[in-house]
């Protein structure tokens, strides 16, 4: 059997690996206690590169196993490392109260509520990725925006009411995708 071997240099992986470096970027400006708004628009420039890798590897048929693979990876790791540092240094500083608190649960919860079923497969070594479904782009579309919404509406910002209706609408989309993702690996019914 003669495996191909896949290009894996090109412009949607030079991306992911742009979202994947910013991360990085993204806890080191939260440790200098870097200004709140320029964190935003890091943040904002690294989801942004989420959408456009896609975007383009589909566009110009430049889908490799690889790209799907990091592109998971990368995504995982900017939503919950950049969650996980507002969380903390926001906790810390005294800029959350137990509201603004509650509404990063509610924009976490497909991370949150998907877990247990990713940790079961894993532990019974079965499939853990499911193709991307419309139901998770639209929640880390939403989350896209009720983070920074939620951040911005913390430190003064009067985006405090959107940032609620974004973190609502994140809860009612994770438990969606939640399903769904679930649905897809075979829990719930069938696949």
């Amino acid at each position: 059997m003669v495996v191909k071997k896949e290009n894996i240099w090109n412009v949607p992986n030079f991306l992911t690996a742009v979202r994947f470096i910013l991360t990085f970027v993204l806890v080191y400006l939260f440790i200098i206690d870097y200004p709140v708004l320029k964190i935003v628009i890091v943040f904002a420039i690294a989801a942004l590169t989420d959408f456009l890798d896609g975007q383009i590897a589909r566009g110009f048929n430049q889908v490799t196993r690889f790209g799907a693979k990091f592109d998971i990876l990368a995504d995982r790791l900017l939503w919950g490392v950049f969650g996980l540092c507002v969380l903390y240094f926001f906790s810390i500083r005294n800029i959350f109260n137990g509201f603004h608190l509650f509404q990063v649960f509610l924009i976490f919860s497909r991370e949150i509520f998907s877990l247990p079923f990713i940790l079961v497969n894993v532990i019974q070594g079965k499939k853990v990725l499911a193709k991307a479904r419309w139901s998770g782009k639209t929640t880390t579309f939403l989350q896209g925006f009720a983070i920074p919404f939620l951040v911005l509406s913390s430190i003064g910002y009067s985006f405090f009411d959107f940032s609620i209706v974004l973190s609502i609408a994140c809860f009612i989309s994770g438990l969606w995708s939640v399903y769904d993702y679930s649905r897809a690996i075979g829990y719930f019914g069938k696949k």
